[in-house]
């Protein structure tokens, strides 16, 4: 400890001796020594327990220099020679309020714990700050701010702070964990109060410490300068095709009503889903913050499925039932092609011969053409499970759809990252890229990529070899399926990395890797090889409407169609992420910056030109993940900003998806 804050632990235990009348032989067992400045000056706070050490004799002094008077033994409620309690004196009260106004917040400084792995530190382990709590970076200040608390660090710690960030603000206090105070081997630590301009202070100082220049009203430049690109992007690319005449192609055939750079037309409407929509998007405002943040972990999983799926279905009912079933019913897509698949083997041997325009009149259709056959097996089983309905369909894949967010939530959780999945919920739950993901395909492909990354995070955080192995199988089974329902996931193994290195754990991706080979090497053995059929794929994507689509405008625009996807406030979190990245939890900083490498790999290849609103989905919620940088004055007007992108799209827009 400094010098600053050694004296007034003596007091503490002085104090909650006197007050609560525990001999003092009882306190010796779980007595908190002092730290050597060389220690200190590495910042290590180490406790040590021992049972047999007598106590430190306590001075007048130390207690003095304090600001806190010595308790009266005669009437405090201390023992006496006899062993027994005096009554405890009015005066004990007024001693236990100043002591707790001179006291300081302790900050709790954990050795692997916190930040995410399984294992506390015990009394005979140093609890050092490694990582620290996600939110305290700084160097500690001097006083108690650093002092050490006996026994096991507080689990989860920081989802306290969390739950109860705006309740420290209200009272001024800095809460350790739910409740009024904590006993830790025998020592007990009282929650105490910050006087309110310090909390002020710890606020502001959090908020400058991300390394921003700020304007003189104390707006964050980089998040604000990020939003205004993204903003001047999409109208850009909607602006300059009708101002300059350029034919873009965002359909095969052109149309006055081509609302560029989305595949989408104009067409403004309203419909059963509008009054739905709009009271979800009133409520979210209103209550997600406050859910996000005090929710139990199992409590917050369920509304944000249930959320999403509310979400989806209302702003796809805004079309009526048309809204869900249409898409899968159009002839270019999966359900057709289904439901005249009788022979699966047969199916898969003639697939590659199958997929270039010169096998016409048996070509496959677009999209089935466009991925490889694991999406379209996926329907071929709905259909024999007697679910290829368009609606019936249509109704399970927004299901399925809905637990995107779910598997992103828990892949981060599970990577010590609770805080940023909390602040990053309500975006990845009420955005704009809730009209792609209902109904779509690829949202089921985003759903099967997030539940695999999840499976290999838990598989990396796994106590025992056995359940990581398990998850770590499973996680290759996915994602190895993944592979075969879309030519650009293989991709995903960015994001798979991303998650081996925030977990620090590379044993699961030997399982992982061999099981997701499998995978391929089973619909290789069944007639598909992967290999094979990518070239032809390139020649029948070069044969098609990607040729007459100018790169000179896709190449930019695409990313205009991905910011209306996720929504304007994507630019505002990965500015925000780009200038604040020391203070970003490893994992979301890994997985964003594997997604961003994702997407401009995929852009550059020159494979994606348009439509990418729905092929570039299972990247769109680890982008989001930025979003849990931005500052909590941004965030009820962020989410409105990102829910009205939504409904106004919906509205205006036929989307094909």
């Amino acid at each position: 400890m400094t010098s600053c804050s050694a004296t007034v632990q003596p007091a503490l235990v002085t104090f909650w001796r006197s007050s609560t009348g525990v001999p003092e032989a009882s306190v010796g067992q779980a007595e908190v020594q002092k730290i050597d400045s060389a220690a200190h000056s590495h910042g290590r706070d180490v406790v040590h327990g021992h049972v047999d050490a007598p106590p430190q004799p306590l001075d007048d002094e130390a207690v003095a220099g304090a600001g806190v008077p010595r308790p009266d033994p005669g009437a405090d409620g201390t023992p006496t020679s006899d062993g027994h309690l005096r009554p405890t004196g009015p005066h004990v009260v007024q001693q236990r309020q100043k002591l707790l106004r001179v006291e300081r917040p302790v900050a709790i400084h954990e050795g692997d714990v916190v930040a995410g792995r399984r294992q506390q530190p015990s009394m005979d382990r140093r609890a050092v700050p490694g990582h620290r709590l996600g939110h305290d970076r700084r160097p500690p200040p001097c006083g108690l701010r650093r002092g050490v608390v006996a026994g096991a660090v507080v689990d989860h710690s920081d989802g306290e702070l969390a739950r109860h960030g705006r309740q420290e603000r209200r009272e001024g206090r800095t809460l350790v964990t739910a409740g009024e105070d904590q006993v830790t081997h025998g020592l007990h630590v009282p929650t105490v109060d910050m006087p309110r301009n310090e909390s002020r202070d710890e606020e502001s100082w959090m908020e400058t410490r991300a390394g921003e220049t700020r304007t003189g009203d104390g707006r964050p430049i980089a998040a604000w300068a990020g939003l205004l690109i993204a903003l001047a992007l999409v109208l850009l690319a909607i602006a300059l095709p009708r101002l300059l005449d350029w034919q873009v192609y965002s359909h095969g055939t052109p149309s006055p009503e081509d609302v560029p750079p989305l595949h989408a037309l104009w067409e403004p409407k309203v419909g059963p889903g509008t009054v739905p929509a709009l009271l979800i998007a009133v409520l979210g405002w209103r209550y997600a913050w406050t859910w996000a943040e005090r929710l139990t972990w199992p409590r917050l999983l369920m509304a944000t499925y249930a959320v999403g799926l509310a979400w989806l279905l209302a702003l796809a009912y805004v079309d009526g039932s048309a809204g869900i079933s249409r898409v899968l019913g159009n002839p270019y897509e999966y359900l057709e092609t289904a439901r005249a698949t009788t022979d699966i083997p047969a199916m898969l041997q003639e697939f590659v011969d199958r997929i270039p325009y010169a096998a016409a009149p048996d070509n496959w259709v677009t999209h089935v053409a466009g991925h490889p056959p694991g999406a379209l097996l996926f329907f071929v089983v709905l259909d024999r499970l007697g679910l290829a309905g368009d609606l019936s369909a249509g109704l399970i894949v927004t299901g399925i759809a809905a637990s995107t967010s779910v598997a992103v939530l828990v892949a981060l959780r599970a990577l010590g990252a609770e805080i940023s999945a909390r602040r990053a919920a309500p975006f990845l739950v009420l955005g704009p890229a809730a009209l792609w993901a209902a109904v779509s395909a690829d949202a089921v492909i985003a759903a099967v990529a997030a539940w695999g990354l999840a499976a290999l995070a838990l598989g990396a955080a796994a106590p025992r070899r056995g359940w990581m192995v398990a998850w770590s199988a499973l996680a290759g089974l996915l994602l190895g399926y993944c592979v075969m329902m879309s030519y650009g996931m293989p991709l995903l193994g960015l994001l798979a990395v991303a998650v081996l290195f925030a977990a620090k754990a590379w044993q699961p991706f030997v399982v992982a890797a061999l099981s997701a080979s499998a995978v391929v090497l089973c619909f290789a053995a069944g007639g598909f090889a992967l290999w094979e059929a990518f070239p032809v794929l390139q020649e029948r994507y070069w044969d098609g409407v990607a040729a007459d689509r100018p790169a000179s405008y896709w190449m930019w625009a695409n990313l205009a169609a991905l910011t209306l996807c996720a929504g304007p406030l994507l630019g505002a979190g990965l500015a925000r992420l780009l200038v604040a990245r020391r203070d970003a939890e490893r994992a979301v900083l890994l997985l964003v910056g594997a997604a961003v490498t994702a997407i401009a790999i995929a852009d550059l290849s020159r494979m994606s030109k348009g439509e990418v609103e729905r092929i570039w989905l299972p990247f769109v919620p680890w982008l989001l993940l930025s979003t849990a940088l931005l500052p909590e004055r941004w965030r009820s007007a962020g989410l409105a900003v990102q829910m009205g992108t939504a409904l106004v799209l919906q509205h205006l827009l036929y989307t094909s998806w």
